[in-house]
């Protein structure tokens, strides 16, 4: 592959010009959808745009980004780097959007309800529709976003009330009310010696190695293990893989390592792998989960919502199965 001409490059455009919004779109596509022709169906455009809009994109950056094959498009070692950081870019500004578009549109018959990946829906769908049932005039929007988003979410005012785990990243100027507290797993291959115990505490990891997603936008449980493993000064190796989370039970079956993941997140049946309750000093290892609002926000309609979540959670940190 030959090298990318600079000096035609710079011919071709300011060097000052900015790196824009549409250019990463554009590359991101191509890379999901693997070829230019395919990316061009995708964006409704002629694939001579598509490929102009990558050389482009590649002169701007002064490296390529995509390796070139009859077969398609594949991102080149700089490419994935850069690809990953712009999927995140263009998740961030529509998450800005639709947040300003709620913010707009934000009335008392209005509630704006976030909660994180990992967040079973079933445990928190219910009290969604009975509230909806109770008061069918207020309008509920539901949004899923990483904790970071609803952080922001919350602090700016796009969002009403937050379902994300407690006390794992700091929410200045809100205030959480406990609903549930889950159990931590840990994913084991079915012949690790460990699957004979009936648990496995944060000793048993030691030396191990515990497998993440690099990708991962809900690492607050894999972020919580690593804590407790360093409070017991273990010796366990992090590998960050370059796969999905939902895909590490699979490494997990094949013997490259262990991998923790919320009760609610374990699937039954999956060939090869069982899980086992984490156990720390204190006995099995659980996380809270809180519905958090801002401080001071005394609206009526959050009120109720937060009234019905106590009727729904009235143990107030029980766990739940």
């Amino acid at each position: 592959m030959p090298p990318i001409d600079h000096l035609a490059c710079q011919t071709q455009r300011p060097i000052s010009n900015p790196i824009s919004l549409q250019h990463l779109r554009v590359a991101v596509t191509v890379n999901e959808a693997g070829s230019i022709r395919s990316a061009a169906r995708v964006l409704g455009v002629e694939h001579s745009a598509i490929s102009r809009a990558i050389g482009r994109l590649e002169c701007l950056v002064g490296t390529r980004l995509f390796e070139r094959s009859r077969y398609g498009m594949n991102p080149t070692a700089s490419g994935t780097t850069f690809l990953r950081t712009a999927k995140l870019i263009i998740e961030q500004v529509d998450s800005l959007s639709k947040a300003t578009v709620l913010t707009l549109s934000k009335r008392a018959d209005h509630l704006a309800i976030g909660f994180c990946p990992f967040v079973s829906a079933g445990r928190i769908t219910p009290a969604i529709a009975e509230f909806q049932s109770r008061y069918p005039e207020i309008k509920v929007a539901v949004l899923e976003r990483v904790m970071p988003e609803l952080l922001i979410a919350l602090q700016t005012g796009s969002l009403d009330i937050a379902i994300a785990p407690d006390g794992l990243s700091s929410m200045l100027l809100t205030a959480a009310f406990p609903l549930w507290r889950e159990g931590i797993l840990i994913a084991l291959a079915k012949n690790d010696e460990l699957a004979q115990n009936e648990s496995v505490s944060c000793a048993d990891l030691h030396s191990r190695t515990v497998l993440v997603s690099r990708d991962d936008p809900a690492r607050e449980v894999e972020d919580l293990l690593v804590c407790k493993l360093a409070a017991h000064g273990n010796g366990a190796l992090i590998e960050a893989c370059d796969v999905s989370r939902s895909k590490l039970t699979s490494l997990v079956s094949i013997g490259r390592g262990v991998t923790p993941l919320l009760a609610s997140e374990a699937h039954a049946g999956f060939p090869g792998v069982v899980y086992r309750e984490l156990h720390d000093a204190r006995g099995p290892s659980r996380i809270t989960m809180s519905a958090h609002v801002r401080t001071g926000d005394e609206r009526s309609v959050v009120a109720h919502f937060l009234a019905l979540l106590r009727e729904c959670y009235s143990s107030g940190g029980e766990e739940r199965a």
